[in-house]
């Protein structure tokens, strides 16, 4: 076990010289994205539902706003369970009505895959996780309104400017398969340099072994949503050379 814990905190090595150029004393922030999308398997659609209310329980227990990110087709499919996640602490992302992969559908597409969504969830959203991390189409979700998305690559640091957006960079997925232990490594982690707690997972990935260490631990950060990211930090990041933006003082 003890390998293992090490083993995670390896993989963090190339994150540290590249995602922690943070100055100290900043403040550090708490964030959970679902995919509340379709079921990864056949025979998950129970252990789908289990795992939405379990986060959902979790989030109201522990006071943690969850940043769902929504395909369309798969609230549409269960209401009941949908108006749950609706009404909960935190906010509704777009995950695309259709789950469709947003860089393979042409702009006129995209519009009418983003029209069904707001029709079904009544809102317009302003952050978004693409699809299977596939990112693209940048200026057209721009023009649609969005400020903040969760960028395919995993590191440890703070929230970045790209593609005319806020990007809030996830330290890991968190599945049935991952020992509690290596979250909460990640977690002091980020306490100690000042990054973004950020993890993520898929309803029917989530079990209470690995969802109510997290939920505790978050009582230590300043727990925001995907959007509030962009509405908090945009106005203070400065764009270096190399692409990467830090938080201003």
């Amino acid at each position: 076990m003890i390998a293992r814990i090490r083993n995670g905190l390896a993989m963090l090595s190339p994150a540290l010289g590249y995602g922690l150029d943070i100055e100290r004393g900043g403040t550090t922030a708490f964030l959970i994205t679902v995919d509340y999308d379709t079921a990864q398997k056949a025979d998950s659609e129970e252990a789908h539902i289990e795992g939405a209310r379990l986060i959902l329980d979790l989030s109201r227990r522990f006071e943690v706003p969850v940043t769902w990110a929504v395909c369309g087709e798969r609230a549409d499919r269960d209401i009941s369970l949908f108006e749950e996640v609706k009404a909960s602490l935190g906010e509704l992302a777009y995950h695309t009505y259709s789950h469709r992969l947003i860089p393979q559908m042409s702009s006129e597409e995209l519009q009418e895959d983003h029209r069904r969504w707001v029709a079904l969830v009544g809102r317009s959203p302003t952050s978004l996780v693409f699809p299977h991390n596939e990112e693209g189409m940048f200026p057209e979700l721009v023009r649609l309104g969005f400020k903040a998305f969760r960028p395919r690559a995993h590191r440890v640091g703070i929230p970045y400017a790209s593609q005319g957006m806020v990007a809030v960079p996830p330290v890991t997925a968190f599945g049935p398969d991952t020992d509690y232990r290596v979250l909460l490594s990640y977690v002091g982690l980020c306490r100690r340099y000042g990054a973004v707690a950020h993890f993520w997972t898929h309803p029917c990935n989530a079990k209470r072994a690995q969802a109510e260490p997290l939920f505790r631990a978050a009582a230590d950060f300043e727990r925001k949503t995907l959007s509030q990211f962009a509405l908090e930090t945009q106005d203070r990041l400065e764009a270096r050379s190399d692409g990467v933006a830090r938080l201003g003082g």
